[in-house]
């Protein structure tokens, strides 16, 4: 249909054919084939010149206006390539939404005015596929195979304890003397009542113990600020708390084995949606390569 048009605009199969990039010939069967599908003859051939049939003035008025409606489609479609703009579907981790990417939402919004988020706030897994989402923001230590996988940021697991809590009860000067403390034990995690810490090659797991459990960590934190005992979270949970002196961090020399990544994972695609480029630049300039929740965190001074 679209060499048949062409050819009419052009008043010739040469002309058609220059204007498709294909070669006359290409041109002359792609008609011949049309003609024969609808059982009708179209164009009139001479060697000087081409005229419409009946028929062919009749298909050639359908054949424009499809015509005039694919090439919309298209302008539609780079304007939507070109800049950033359109629904974006996005699922992530209620605790990072909340204390981390709504407050990046205002900065986003004015750089890129023509988005519109929508946001999943959730730890279950999302099939990004089956349930429409643009993106995932995932803390996890290996990204899932066939996927796209962005790291946006290393995220730690601090023990963190008040400064009322350590004035009574003593700061912990070695992993093993975490068995003698109130602990808040954060019950998402593997092997929630036992954690373990890595240093220079040397691992150490203490079994714990506490007055409070949960399976989100907002109440943890909460808990940990209130004097109820130490908590292991993400440092983009206790990061701000520390910087301001409302947590201590302990054990500053021993790493969680815990630790994670904080990854913006995609489906794999030809053409990646600006929107989707636009976002995931911005939460890595944002967030990297030392996320600010962890900047002047100043280890407790020894006990």
């Amino acid at each position: 249909m679209v060499t048949f048009a062409r050819v009419v605009q052009a008043g010739s199969f040469a002309g058609a054919a220059r204007r498709l990039g294909v070669t006359h010939s290409v041109a002359s069967k792609h008609v011949s084939k049309l003609e024969k599908s609808l059982g009708a003859r179209l164009l009139h051939r001479s060697t000087r010149r081409l005229s419409l049939t009946e028929a062919g003035a009749a298909y050639f008025e359908h054949c424009a206006r499809i015509l005039e409606e694919v090439e919309n489609s298209e302008r539609a479609v780079a304007r939507l390539q070109a800049q950033p703009r359109g629904l974006l579907r996005v699922t992530a981790p209620p605790s990072m939404v909340a204390q981390h990417i709504a407050r990046a939402l205002p900065a986003f919004r004015e750089q890129y005015p023509d988005v519109v988020i929508e946001i999943d706030s959730s730890n279950r897994l999302v099939d990004l596929a089956e349930e429409g989402y643009d993106i995932a923001l995932r803390l996890v230590r290996e990204p899932p195979p066939n996927v796209i996988a962005r790291k946006l940021a290393d995220v730690g697991l601090y023990l963190a304890a008040s400064p009322d809590y350590v004035d009574r009860h003593g700061m912990p000067t070695s992993p093993t003397e975490l068995a003698d403390h109130d602990c808040l034990v954060f019950a998402g995690l593997a092997n929630a009542q036992e954690w373990s810490f890595l240093r220079d090659g040397e691992r150490v797991s203490v079994p714990v113990r506490g007055p409070f459990r949960a399976n989100t960590a907002e109440p943890l934190r909460f808990a940990a600020i209130a004097g109820m005992g130490i908590v292991l979270l993400p440092s983009f949970q206790v990061g701000s708390d520390m910087q301001r002196g409302r947590l201590l961090r302990l054990l500053p020399d021993w790493r969680s084995e815990a630790d994670t990544t904080l990854y913006a994972i995609y489906l794999p695609t030809r053409y990646v949606a600006p929107k989707l480029r636009a976002f995931v630049q911005f939460l890595q300039q944002r967030f990297g390569p030392v996320p600010y929740w962890e900047r002047g965190i100043d280890p407790p001074a020894a006990p």
